[in-house]
Order: C-alpha cells, then sequence, then structure tokens
C-alpha cells in the first residue's frame, strides 16, 4: 500500500482506500476430513485446483454420503455455473455439499459453512507450488460470510499433514 501510494503521490493521481472487516468470524477447524469423504458434512465446500479433481472427488463424495454434489470452476459455463450455486445454497434441495476450484473466490455468494482444502498445491503447468497466501486467505473467506445461514465460517484441510501450514497461512497479514 505504501508502494502504491508514492506512486500516486508522485504521478498526481487521486486514490482512494478502503478497508473492510469481516461480519462473521473465521475459524480454523482442528478436525480436517482425516483423508476420509466420509467426514464431509453438510454446508462443506471442497476445494481442489484442477478439473480433473474436481470430478474424481465429486465422484468418491457421493459414494461415501450418498448424497449428490454442485460443481463449480472457472471454466463451467456461466448459466451452469450459477445454476450449481443457486441448488447448493437452496436449503431442502439434497445438494449441500459443493466441491469447486478457487473460482468460487470471486464473488459468488454460497451459503458455506466450512472451507476444506483438499490440498495446498497447485500444478502451474511445470510444477506443483504452493497456493498463494493471499489466495488461501481469499478462499478460506468464502465460509460463514455476511447473508450465509451460518453464523461462523470454518476452514480445514483434507490432509491433517496440510493443517499446519494453513494455520500458518492464516496468521499472516494482509
Amino acid at each position: 500500500l505504501g508502494a502504491v501510494r508514492n506512486i500516486c503521490l508522485a504521478t498526481g493521481d487521486e486514490l482512494s482506500e478502503c478497508s473492510y472487516e469481516r461480519f462473521k468470524p473465521l475459524a480454523v477447524d482442528t478436525n480436517t476430513l482425516n483423508g476420509s469423504f466420509n467426514n464431509v458434512e453438510p454446508g462443506d465446500c471442497i476445494v481442489a485446483f484442477s478439473r480433473r479433481d474436481i470430478f474424481e472427488i465429486k465422484r468418491a463424495v457421493e459414494r461415501a454420503t450418498q448424497k449428490p454434489c454442485c460443481v463449480v470452476y472457472g471454466a463451467l459455463p456461466p448459466e451452469t455455473r450459477a445454476q450449481q450455486a443457486k441448488l447448493f445454497n437452496e436449503p431442502g434441495s439434497g445438494y449441500d455439499i459443493l466441491i469447486a476450484s478457487d473460482a468460487i473466490g470471486m464473488g459468488l455468494n454460497l451459503n458455506i459453512r466450512r472451507i476444506v482444502f483438499h490440498t495446498l498445491e497447485k500444478f502451474n503447468g511445470e510444477l506443483m507450488n504452493n497456493i498463494p497466501t493471499s489466495l488461501i486467505k481469499q478462499i478460506a473467506g468464502r465460509a460463514g460470510r455476511r447473508g450465509s445461514l451460518y453464523p461462523e465460517g470454518l476452514v480445514t484441510t483434507f490432509h491433517l499433514s496440510d493443517l499446519p501450514h494453513l494455520q500458518l497461512c492464516l496468521a499472516q497479514p494482509f
């Protein structure tokens, strides 16, 4: 922010700063899924970072829970994405589990109780890299949003071994 202020000062451009506070609490759920889709609960959104993983997870969750899942990812046609979001948000629809990509961090308003990171790594075309802290925080913040059915947002991981890294990322200042 300091660098942007200096640039605007040097160029004579006007800068408008806005700060926002979260309306509902967000907490780390130390009860991970322990590597089992049997531990998925209503209101959960499992986040994966490839379309292939999203559909593999969807099939595995539906087998384990006998509940249908909604799917949201960036390349999904907008009408389909909106329909899937509506199904997930609709109480009593039977679709109360969401499998999604990082696209959920881009402005969709969803009734997510708990974000579950399937992994904290993403393939960049050549290598697996850690998900940037800012993206982890943005995605985690989708749980328990203002206007949501849930009084608090929770965030956890699929594997217990990823939990310390998640906690470290969420503790970083913005």
